[in-house]
């Protein structure tokens, strides 16, 4: 899942739109579950948070077995950088977001594919606009 280039799309909320979009409907493919391989013990601390971090994002759920070899082989980079006494370079660092982009890391990246996470309210919860108007409501009929 290469990203595009240019500015990156707005959310779907904030759209406005009167055509459909391009893009069909979502197809599930059935896939075998990933092997999430597990840290090696010997990383720097900061490559193995980023590694860790990915196990809790919305988008993990759809990586395969690949894009966490490809994960691990960026945590591996990332923490025999920040063990070396030496800076670490920009085309390093360029390397390392563009191997983030592929795994659609920042949600920049993931709505430059068209994919939006959200979070699921609890059931009964109303949306907080609603709940401000009922407030305001209650004050002013019992003012």
């Amino acid at each position: 899942m290469a990203a595009t280039r240019g500015p990156v799309p707005k959310r779907e909320s904030q759209r406005r739109r009167r055509n459909t979009p391009a893009a069909g409907e979502p197809v599930e493919a059935a896939s075998p579950v990933a092997v999430i391989p597990e840290p090696d013990e010997g990383w720097h601390d900061i490559a193995r948070r980023w590694f860790d971090s990915l196990r809790s994002s919305g988008q993990s759920q759809f990586y395969t077995s690949g894009d966490w070899m490809t994960a691990y082989v960026v945590a591996e980079s990332m923490s025999r950088a920040f063990k070396s006494p030496e800076p670490i370079p920009g085309s390093t660092m360029a390397s390392w977001r563009s191997m983030m982009a592929t795994l659609l890391v920042t949600e920049g990246d993931r709505r430059r594919v068209a994919l939006e996470l959200t979070v699921k309210k609890p059931e009964g919860e109303a949306a907080p606009d609603v709940a401000r108007i009922a407030d305001y409501r209650s004050r002013f009929q019992s003012g």
